[in-house]
């Protein structure tokens, strides 16, 4: 399974059972037909996504695989195409086994060498191999970084704020960008204090251990400083006594004034 898709692999035909779709599809078929084959697939974080397949080509007699006939094709899910490969020590049935994106190529058996006739029980030989294969552009994609804290558009009523971020790798060095200037590196989850008042942006830029770059998506976010209430109050309480006591003063005089 890649994603939300789980992918079936047979001789001439790929189908794709997209899961939060509950739909089919076709894919492109792989370049050689195969038999007795094992899949395992990458995930994206050491080396781009793709399905590895593992057997026998299904043209070659069976009874001649011990020299000829074992193939390794990959499938790029994206582009919906094939690579083919050399495939480490001939073997079929064998178990795939994928740890950081590397494959392990475990075990499995080849039959032995005829080339006279068929033979319904060859003598088939066991393989107590473990082999790692290095997938296609492995050590080359760029880390993943999510800004978690500040969220998008958010308002803060203080110019300190809390920049927290996930990654999917270990990283050799990370910085921020605040609002375009210069990047200035941090060692993880940190707060940014005394920004002004206004709108800001921030980016999160990191390298990883095979010195991929990579850069975030960039957050925007504002400080919106609270207005000094208790002071306007004071000056409305004020100038509203002011008005009741000019008010009080205009009224008295009209009345003396009548009275005389």
């Amino acid at each position: 399974m890649v994603g939300n898709k789980i992918y079936f692999f047979n001789t001439g035909l790929t189908q794709i059972y997209d899961v939060q779709k509950d739909s089919w599809s076709h894919g492109a078929p792989a370049p050689s037909r195969f038999i007795t084959a094992t899949a395992g697939a990458t995930t994206g974080v050491y080396s781009p996504e793709r399905i590895y397949v593992f057997g026998a080509d299904a043209q070659e007699p069976y009874w001649q695989l011990s020299t000829k006939g074992f193939i390794m094709q990959s499938y790029d899910p994206k582009t919906d195409t094939w690579t083919n490969d050399t495939m480490p020590n001939g073997r079929y049935s064998v178990s795939i086994a994928v740890v950081d994106d590397l494959l392990y190529v475990v075990g499995g058996f080849t039959e032995a060498f005829r080339t006279d006739k068929f033979e319904l029980n060859p003598t088939i030989t066991f393989s107590s191999l473990n082999q790692q294969y290095k997938p296609i552009g492995y050590g080359t994609v760029p880390p993943k970084i999510s800004i978690i804290s500040p969220p998008e558009n958010a308002n803060y009523s203080s110019g300190n704020v809390t920049l927290t971020y996930t990654t999917d790798k270990s990283l050799t060095g990370q910085g921020y960008s605040l609002d375009g200037q210069e990047i200035t590196a941090i060692n993880g989850n940190t707060t940014l204090s005394d920004i002004p008042s206004g709108p800001h942006n921030i980016t999160i830029f990191a390298a990883d251990t095979s010195g991929n770059n990579a850069t975030s998506q960039t957050i925007t976010f504002s400080i919106v400083q609270p207005q000094k209430q208790a002071a306007n109050s004071t000056a409305i309480v004020s100038g509203v006594s002011v008005a009741i006591v000019g008010m009080g003063a205009f009224f008295y005089l009209k009345k003396r004034k009548n009275h005389s």
